[in-house]
């Protein structure tokens, strides 16, 4: 399901839950969708969960299910899902419920909203530099490779990455929340998904500037002759990114930086568009 707002489309582009499967295992086929493959699960860690994971491929959708079975620990859940929705459409509750319909699940472990903004929005990887506020996430400049922004960690409440989408000629900005996080605002089930919004914005993901005549005042009132220095200082750093400007004010000794954040107007058409997307989830 995809609702596209006047700057920006969101989408539920992926979601993981842990299942309870009953015996003897995963599904063989489930309606709608064709069986590609039953695998080992190559492990990306040094902790191997699952020893199999079990594809399927949407006939008509174009979702992807990737089922993890056999679980290597005894404290993991006997199943761990993942779908996948397309570009176009993202995932809907209807297929969501198809696709759980034989086994009982719990609550989700991962959740992942896609923002993607045309190119008459504005919004580009300068943009996010300038403008973007992941709540305490920080910029991983030694992960994303090539044309990605990455902010936060897979093993923290969240992880952000910002690129060009070619395939839809936009600009996405994709927020994945994971367990703690999830857990901490009460997200322990599917159909609590629809209160994202008031959990997205403005914590996770905001566009805001400084209040640069604000800023002005308190820096001729700490500085002195001093202050225009400090300011073209502040918007040179700024240029690069947003946080850049705030640090050097901090090393200034300008407290409570945050302050002096004003979010922009974009702000508001994105909560629109979350609301909307909410709304429709709720009601399919």
């Amino acid at each position: 399901m995809s609702v596209a707002g006047r700057e920006s489309t969101v989408r539920l582009d992926r979601l993981t839950i842990r299942t309870i499967v009953p015996h003897p295992g995963p599904p063989r086929s489930i309606k709608g969708f064709r069986l590609a493959a039953d695998t080992r699960v190559r492990s990306q860690t040094n902790v191997t969960t699952y020893k199999r994971v079990r594809t399927f491929h949407g006939i008509t959708s174009g979702t992807k299910v990737y089922w993890q079975h056999q679980p290597n620990c005894c404290w993991l859940a006997p199943g761990r899902v993942t779908l996948v929705g397309t570009d176009e459409t993202g995932l809907t509750p209807r297929e969501i419920a198809r696709i759980f319909k034989s086994c009982s699940i719990d609550s989700p472990a991962l959740v992942e909203l896609a923002f993607d903004f045309g190119p008459k929005s504005g919004v580009n990887s300068g943009f996010v530099k300038r403008y973007g506020v992941f709540g305490k996430s920080r910029r991983r400049r030694n992960r994303g490779g090539v044309g990605q922004l990455r902010f936060g960690a897979r093993r923290s409440g969240k992880l952000v990455r910002c690129y060009w989408k070619d395939t839809l000629k936009s600009y996405r900005v994709e927020l994945e929340m994971h367990w703690p996080l999830l857990k901490k605002h009460g997200i322990v089930s599917i159909k609590q998904l629809s209160e994202l919004p008031e959990i997205v914005q403005p914590q996770h993901l905001q566009f805001v500037t400084l209040r640069w005549k604000a800023l002005k005042r308190l820096l001729i009132q700490r500085f002195g002759t001093d202050a225009t220095q400090h300011l073209q200082e502040t918007k040179q750093r700024w240029r690069s990114s947003l946080k850049h400007a705030e640090r050097y004010l901090s090393h200034c000794g300008v407290m409570n930086v945050h302050r002096y954040r004003k979010p922009l107007l974009i702000n508001r058409k994105i909560r629109n568009a979350l609301k909307r997307w909410a709304y429709n989830f709720a009601e399919e």
